[in-house]
């Protein structure tokens, strides 16, 4: 709000001082009825919003609320019940901040919208003043703002992090606007005690003493003076004024100068102090401080409940050994400061009975209390690896909707419970709903940025794992603080997209998702490098190496395949990444795939024998036995004689690698196979071999026979090689090609080995039969050896 706006405010609050300092004191109410008034009178507010009359009067009525909240709460805080109660104070306060806060900024926005609008026109802003509906808005928010400072200054006291901030700067702020006018009036004075306060809470305390010492020095009334003499107690208790805090409230205690229900409170500051001049006193001082200590201490724990736990949580908070003072511990109150000391030095073996205790008593422990100690309770169990049980504690602990400054903590923690149990056993279906379920519930309240990270990371993870892949995309989005957690989605991403390409077969969707793919690599790049740069210990290896295999099948990928690319980004993959062995296999066999759709065989050739070691260690058969049937097809059906050799070359070592990794003994049809790339490569021996041990299990293979028959004349020894074509037509039925085939081949062996009349009486028999003959190389061939032999 402007300044100008903000004189206005201060010299209406002057008019209806009068009105607000003689009001009628609050009567007593409970914070459960100023709760539920609130409640209803904000639905009222809302529903009279913008009409001055009805706004007028509902300030006067959440005022008496603000007033009656103000003495619950000085009630409770004298009665040492602050924390007890501090759940109840903070609703109470909600419930009637809301609509009062919402009536002072509407009223506020239209004085400064009023002036603005004469500013704009005229300037005339005394004219605007004399307006009815300028001083009916300063009115409302008058008095609006004069009930808001306090209120916000005892809603500090139970709000905590930034709201605590924001409600004191707001009290602080509030309260100057009000030291202004006469010097000595109620208002100024009730101002510079407010402000104070605020000041006090917000760590200027230099500030704070002299807004006090002003008030003490004034014409204040006896309670304004006692309050702020309180409030110079515990500025000084904060300075650590230690032995000026004992004579304080040693003179206040003699005096009238205190509010008879706040003597205990000045008793409280007074024991905080003497502990600590104990602590480091000398022996014979430490012995008198003692005696002190005792009396005072006597004398509060008499005062009731509240201050006795307050007395026993203080007094075992100075103890060195908190094991020493279990069996002492006969409240819930005390087990719980002892607990929390056991806690504090992480020590859950010595925490747990105490916690166990005071669960147990759950008829006389508030609700927010055994939330809080269940909170701990899962911690210890979590700790223990005991997750059943942890995860059954942190459900208890977070089953109500208090605002709980633990609450993120204990979501996080059942959400790294669940995680255990999702890797110690089989996970069901019933687990496996509540981590998600678990890491949900952590994501969607106030968490700190890096758990959030992880925790979103960890949910793509499992919804990528279980095969939703778009759900795992938009999860890993939400990583966006840490660094290696943010290069780790983005891999994520990059894998899920792959899957919802592989899965799709639309044109226009495949190729948004490669356009994705290709954003995602960028952007993977980019913050690789700034992790280089930032956090160089980090080891980045690892996922350098998943991503060139991933960038590298993105290559190959149709429409657009460039597997020279591929091939290019796996070069030299084990000398690049030597702590990714596991990938060096399938990177190598990714290569060969594209070096021989290049035809390549010369560098597939020396990345086989780079690999042989790790591909027979990976012990993929299948697969290197697929890439081998894929290389002897290529030696197979190339046009030049150089290219298919070299092919087939490749084509032998993967069937041996095949084979030293484990591979169940060739069939049949791969020695076959194998056999012809060995003889092709010249290798007879090795080929023979091939070919005599298909033949073994199977005397009629045609293409044995055939192999063996080659081999045979290869050698000069045209006799075995008759023998074996023999056999080969005597397998094939008369009359097909083949049978055609192996008469030819005999009869042209007939005629080599000089025995002409065999020759021609075969081809003589088989004129009858040649009209069936559909093979016209083979009718050919007959035609040229009929011609040759002279038959």
């Amino acid at each position: 709000m402007k300044r100008g706006v903000l004189g206005i405010i201060v010299r209406a609050v002057l008019l209806w001082l009068a009105v607000l300092l003689t009001a009628t004191p609050a009567s007593a109410m409970s914070l459960s009825a100023i709760r539920s008034n609130g409640e209803r009178l904000a639905a009222e507010a809302r529903k009279g919003r913008g009409q001055a009359d009805a706004e007028r009067r509902m300030v006067d009525r959440l005022g008496e609320l603000v007033l009656a909240y103000i003495d619950e709460s000085d009630r409770i805080q004298a009665s040492g019940q602050v924390e007890r109660r501090r759940v109840e104070l903070r609703r109470a306060f909600d419930a009637v901040h809301s609509p009062l806060d919402a009536i002072y900024r509407d009223r506020s926005r239209e004085l400064e919208n009023l002036s603005r609008a004469i500013m704009d026109e005229d300037g005339d802003l005394e004219a605007l003043y004399e307006t009815a509906a300028f001083q009916a808005a300063q009115a409302i928010a008058a008095n609006a703002l004069y009930y808001l400072n306090w209120l916000n200054y005892y809603g500090s006291r139970v709000s905590d992090g930034d709201q605590r901030e924001r409600l004191l700067r707001a009290c602080e702020s509030g309260f100057s606007q009000f030291t202004v006018g006469e010097h000595e009036s109620e208002l100024v004075l009730e101002s510079q005690l407010g402000r104070g306060l605020c000041s006090l809470e917000r760590g200027n305390r230099e500030w704070a003493e002299r807004d006090f010492r002003a008030v003490i020095e004034s014409n204040a009334s006896a309670d304004r003076k006692a309050k702020a003499r309180l409030a110079l107690l515990d500025s000084r208790w904060r300075a650590r004024d230690y032995r000026r805090v004992v004579s304080s409230s040693q003179e206040l205690l003699a005096s009238d100068e205190v509010l008879a229900g706040e003597k205990d409170l000045v008793r409280f500051y007074q024991l905080q102090a003497l502990l600590e001049l104990e602590a480091g006193a000398s022996e014979r001082e430490a012995v008198a401080l003692r005696q002190q200590v005792s009396a005072v201490a006597s004398r509060l724990r008499r005062a009731g409940t509240g201050w006795r736990a307050k007395v026993d949580g203080l007094l075992l908070s100075q103890i060195d050994d908190p094991a020493d003072w279990t069996g002492e511990a006969d409240t819930p109150e005390a087990r719980w400061q002892l607990a929390q000391l056991f806690l504090k030095k992480e020590d859950c073996a010595g925490a747990a009975p105490l916690l166990d205790a005071i669960l147990a008593e759950s008829e006389s422990v508030p609700a927010a209390r055994r939330a809080e100690v269940s909170y701990w309770v899962g911690v210890c169990r979590f700790r223990a690896k005991q997750y059943l049980e942890a995860r059954a504690a942190f459900e208890l602990a977070l089953a109500g909707e208090d605002p709980r400054p633990w609450a993120p903590d204990a979501r996080y923690f059942r959400f790294k419970t669940m995680e255990a149990l999702m890797a110690t056993q089989d996970p069901t279906a019933d687990t496996a709903a509540k981590y998600v379920a678990s890491i949900r519930a952590f994501l969607s309240g106030d968490a700190d940025p890096a758990k959030r990270d992880e925790a979103a990371y960890r949910l793509g993870e499992y919804l990528q794992a279980t095969g939703d892949f778009s759900g795992a995309i938009e999860a890993y989005s939400a990583v966006s603080g840490d660094a290696e957690y943010q290069l780790r989605a983005r891999f994520g991403t990059l894998q899920s997209r792959f899957e919802l390409l592989r899965a799709e077969s639309d044109p226009a969707p495949r190729a948004a998702i490669d356009a994705a793919i290709a954003a995602d690599f960028a952007e993977f790049d980019r913050q690789a490098a700034a992790l280089a740069k930032t956090d160089p210990e980090v080891a980045l290896n690892g996922l350098a190496a998943k991503v060139d295999l991933l960038r590298a099948v993105w290559k190959s990928l149709p429409p657009d395949a460039d597997l020279a690319a591929t091939a290019g980004l796996l070069r030299g993959f084990a000398e690049r990444y030597p702590d990714e062995p596991q990938l060096v296999a399938q990177a190598s066999r990714i290569r060969l795939r594209a070096l021989l759709e290049l035809a390549d065989y010369e560098e597939a050739a020396r990345e086989v024998e780079a690999n042989r070691a790790i591909l027979v260690e990976e012990g993929r058969v299948d697969a290197v036995t697929g890439l081998a049937r894929a290389f002897a097809k290529k030696g197979r059906t190339s046009e030049s004689f150089d290219a298919g050799a070299a092919a087939s070359q490749v084509a032998l070592e993967l069937y041996a690698i095949g084979e030293a990794a484990g591979g169940e003994a060739p069939n049949p049809r791969q020695q076959i196979e194998r056999a012809q790339l060995r003889e092709s490569g010249g290798d007879l021996d090795a080929a023979q071999a091939d070919y005599e041990r298909v033949l073994a299990i199977n005397p009629k293979s045609l293409p044995a026979l055939r192999g063996l028959a080659r081999i045979a004349e290869q050698r000069d020894d045209l006799p075995r090689s008759l023998r074996y074509w023999v056999g080969y037509t005597e397998a094939v039925k008369p009359g097909d090609v083949g049978w055609f085939r192996g008469q030819y081949e005999q009869a042209r062996l007939a005629a080599a080995m000089g025995k002409i009349d065999d020759t021609c009486k075969r081809l003589r028999a088989l004129r009858t039969a040649m009209p069936a003959l559909q093979d016209e190389e083979i009718q050919r061939r007959l035609r040229a050896l009929f011609s040759e032999s002279g038959c």
